[in-house]
């Protein structure tokens, strides 16, 4: 986990944090601000407490981006061709097409 300085992330109870220092020295170096109340956090967001009994203020990075789209395939005795729409895939020959058009989405997370 990579936190960064300037940014506002979310606590795991839902909670805006603002992160104003990720270099800080000691074992608590993540400093930022949740409901106008200083905090620190270890440098896997992990929240500091003197006494442990909640997590709710640990912080969580967003999901990562992902790009998604939705192609056709048809499948042949020997093959699979995909096409990126609909129409494209229902102009093939269905004499030669053992299952048409069929949709698929194919999803991939960027880091």
């Amino acid at each position: 986990m990579k936190f960064e300085a300037g940014k506002t992330y979310k606590t795991r109870g839902g909670d805006d944090a603002y992160i104003y220092a990720v270099d800080a020295p000691g074992p608590y170096p993540i400093h930022g601000r949740v409901l106008g109340h200083e905090e620190g956090w270890a440098r896997d967001g992990q929240y500091f407490a003197g006494s442990r009994l909640s997590d709710h203020l640990d912080l969580t990075l967003p999901a990562p981006p992902r790009i998604s789209q939705t192609v056709w395939v048809n499948v042949h005795k020997d093959s699979l061709i995909i096409y990126t729409s609909k129409s494209h895939a229902n102009l093939t020959d269905p004499d030669f097409t053992i299952r048409h058009a069929v949709p698929c989405r194919l999803e991939e997370i960027v880091e």
